[in-house]
């Protein structure tokens, strides 16, 4: 191993912990980091507007400071990946938006509303999985 590979490793393991951490808290934030505006500015969009919609469609956030997030796997599966959304996720808890209930389970579009949430938690984890290959060089 040559000396300059074994300085370039600290640089190169922060540089993927700090843009998977940007990734996670803000989508998009990742690729921003890395100064792939495009990439970011696109996954921020389409994954806030998914959280968006499914708010707007009376969806539910699974969270596991909720009381019926023990209820089942199901409710365990969707409160473990919507914490991928990471600060929508906080901001959704912390405003008390998509709470769920007896009230919003009755509306026509719960279920749908719920599978959005679900749906833009889990492209945000490719997000992460991709600002991971960009800030490790596997992609240009």
């Amino acid at each position: 191993m040559s000396a300059k590979s074994a300085v370039d490793r600290p640089d190169r393991f922060s540089r993927i912990v700090i843009a998977c951490f940007l990734a996670w808290v803000v989508p998009g934030g990742g690729h921003l980091y890395l100064r792939k505006y495009v990439h970011a500015a696109v996954f921020f969009c389409s994954v806030v507007i998914l959280a968006v919609v499914g708010w707007l469609l009376s969806g539910e956030m699974h969270s596991f400071l909720r009381p019926n997030s023990g209820e089942g796997l199901l409710q365990f599966m969707a409160a473990l990946g919507n914490i991928a959304l990471g600060s929508i996720h906080l901001i959704f808890l912390l405003f008390g938006l998509a709470p769920g209930g007896l009230e919003a389970a009755s509306r026509q579009t719960y279920e749908y509303g719920t599978t959005f949430i679900v749906v833009a938690a889990l492209i945000n984890i490719l997000v992460i999985m991709d600002a991971f290959d960009f800030a490790r060089g596997v992609k240009e």
